[in-house]
């Protein structure tokens, strides 16, 4: 089930998004004119923090990894005059998934990955 957030919550839905999804393993793709990019593939969320003023606002930043002196890796990538947000949920009611819109249309797709899919590569 979609469904679309609106702006005057993106703060505060975020802010409790970011600490119930502390560390779970996610894929980051980006979709737009050249096609498809995966940007990343299985890296602990660290936080998703919305700007609602200032250059290319709305703006949100998508942190991954970085979350401990162990694990160096890290990537922080910006979505820049976001348009929309939608937030995909499965049958359990939790989120599975949240797309960001920008402006010129890109999107960029933030997918929590399963991790009975990590012992099956593993």
């Amino acid at each position: 089930m979609a469904e679309t957030i609106e702006v005057r919550n993106w703060t505060n839905y975020f802010k409790d998004f970011s600490a119930k999804n502390l560390k779970r393993p996610v894929k980051l793709e980006i979709f737009g004119a050249p096609g498809a990019l995966q940007e990343v593939k299985r890296m602990p969320l660290a936080g998703v923090y919305i700007e609602l003023t200032g250059t290319n606002a709305p703006r949100a930043e998508i942190l991954l990894g970085g979350l401990s002196a162990r694990a160096a890796d890290n990537l922080t990538h910006t979505v820049r005059n976001v348009k929309s947000i939608l937030t995909l949920k499965g049958g359990d009611q939790f989120e599975s998934a949240i797309e960001f819109e920008s402006a010129d249309g890109t999107k960029t797709l933030l997918s929590f990955e399963s991790t009975t899919a990590e012992t099956q590569t593993a």
